[in-house]
């Protein structure tokens, strides 16, 4: 599945009829959700067409007693931590039926589900070299709003940072609020936050220390440093957009020569931004956010698992 994104396609290796009919393996069919169980785990895809898989290879046949759209299903398998059911086996982790048969799926409604659908499709539809036109775009419009503005302001003496609060998962009540540490996505899932939405949250430790991220609902935030605003003249996209841009330049605040690295808050608070009138941020955002839509609606729906 490693080449596959969102539908699969050919495949360097194929079976025969004989093959078959005496393995006795079952076709998986059309539009038929699978994902990648062991070594590549949490590859995911939708099937084109009839087909059938390896050993590593699981289908989500569904048994159509709830409505569950495929690309939901899909991202949602793709997004989410499997860490917490892998076996270390002899080539690698892997999961098993147990782990994977016994995960709690949280299912938005109809409505909701295919609002999704089409803009997953939407721009499942765009080339490769169209997307980077779009991100050209975003960044182009940046610099036509902001190129002639040379006031440039610490995050520290804009907006508010601190660390979040150490949590383990054995600690973690389930439910729907995102608990966001070190990695590129939430660790796991807890019933209550300790922020607000509409903040940004910059992993603390860890191989993605540095890393940005921007949540518009509430979350738990963990191992991480959380970026809010201290009054009403600054716009956290519009700071999200300038570190998200410089994401290198964040990840290069850990360290030389640190064992684990680490991001800290004060190094964050020294980070200068470009600042300028509401207006002109509020323009800015308006226009970033069209080009965007896609990550904020998977953010919105997994944020409520």
């Amino acid at each position: 599945m490693g080449k596959y994104d969102r539908l699969t396609s050919g495949t360097e290796e194929y079976i025969s009829d004989l093959a078959v009919v005496e393995s006795n393996i079952k076709q998986v069919p059309k539009d038929t959700v699978i994902m990648s169980f062991k070594l590549t785990i949490g590859r995911t895809a939708i099937t084109s067409e009839p087909i059938y898989t390896n050993e590593a290879i699981i289908a989500f046949i569904d048994k159509k007693q709830i409505y569950i759209s495929n690309e939901y299903l899909r991202l949602y398998l793709k997004y989410r931590d499997w860490t917490l059911g892998m076996i270390n086996a002899v080539k690698g982790y892997t999961l098993n039926k147990d782990s994977i048969g016994n995960t709690m799926i949280d299912i938005p409604n109809k409505d909701l589900q295919d609002a999704f659908d089409t803009v997953v499709i939407q721009y499942d539809k765009l080339k490769f070299a169209e997307i980077k036109i779009l991100i050209g775009n975003v960044k182009s419009k940046f610099d036509e709003l902001f190129g002639g503005c040379d006031q440039q302001k610490s995050i520290g003496s804009l907006c508010k940072v601190r660390r979040g609060t150490t949590i383990t998962r054995k600690e973690t009540v389930y439910g729907t609020i995102p608990v966001i540490a070190g990695g590129l996505k939430p660790s796991c899932y807890h019933n209550v936050s300790n922020r607000k939405g509409d903040v940004i949250t910059v992993s603390g430790s860890g191989a993605n220390a540095g890393f940005v991220s921007y949540w518009p609902s509430p979350i738990f935030a963990s191992d991480c440093n959380t970026i809010e605003p201290i009054k009403d003249n600054i716009l956290m996209l519009f700071v999200y957009y300038q570190l998200h841009f410089r994401q290198k330049e964040m990840y290069a605040l850990q360290p030389e020569g640190a064992g684990q690295p680490h991001v800290y808050g004060d190094d964050i608070e020294k980070v200068h931004i470009l600042y300028d009138n509401i207006e002109q941020q509020q323009k800015f955002v308006a226009y970033a956010s069209k080009y965007d839509k896609l990550k904020f609606i998977i953010i919105f729906i997994f944020s409520k698992r």
